[in-house]
């Protein structure tokens, strides 16, 4: 039923320090696996091996904010990957469950795109990009010179809505604090040793 399918954005702009380039960002974004195990509660994933489909087009009536058309899936830049998150349903690790679903994740050369297909009908769609200051703040004074903004339009029941949003929210703050870690204490390619 449609009526209880609900949409909604979120956006994350996190200023990153004067000594992280737009090159040492994109490093980051575009090694997948880093970018998985940087989110708090994923606990495994694997890469899918061998021919790949892209993630399912969105609904008519669905919009997306990132503008690439989705066959960037299809590039050869692009990945599909099976990833288990914990989550927790409520407070204190009371009662904790683990899912499992597929993303998605394109290079683009600015950044990242991803798409999630969860259980329950949930469905992420995000960019992560790199702006510098004056292409993002009109006046550009007194501004750090590059910011990584985050969109993701996300599609789920609306029973879900509020549970999701919230877990969202917590576990990318807590990605791009872990990521401005990486990027100050200097990052050392796919190999390098990520939070778990």
């Amino acid at each position: 039923m449609s009526w209880l399918r609900s949409t909604f954005e979120l956006s994350r702009q996190t200023a990153l320090p004067a000594s992280v380039t737009k090159e040492d960002v994109l490093r980051i974004l575009h090694d997948h696996s880093a970018m998985i195990t940087l989110n708090p509660i994923v606990i495994k994933h694997q890469k899918v091996q061998g021919p790949v489909s892209p993630p399912p087009k969105p609904a008519e009536d669905e919009t997306t904010l990132a503008p690439e058309p989705d066959d960037i899936f299809a590039s050869a830049t692009s990945a599909k990957y099976d990833i288990t998150d914990r989550i927790s349903y409520l407070p204190g690790h009371l009662w904790d469950s683990s899912i499992t679903f597929a993303g998605w994740f394109a290079d683009t050369a600015d950044g990242l795109r991803s798409f999630v297909q969860a259980p329950l009908g949930v469905e992420v769609r995000g960019s992560w990009r790199v702006y510098s200051a004056p292409a993002f703040i009109p006046d550009g004074s007194g501004a750090p010179d590059i910011y990584l903004v985050e969109e993701s339009t996300i599609y789920c029941n609306s029973l879900l809505r509020a549970f999701i949003r919230s877990t969202m929210e917590k576990s990318h703050e807590t990605l791009h604090q872990r990521l401005i870690e990486r990027l100050v204490g200097g990052y050392g390619g796919p190999h390098d040793n990520v939070h778990r």
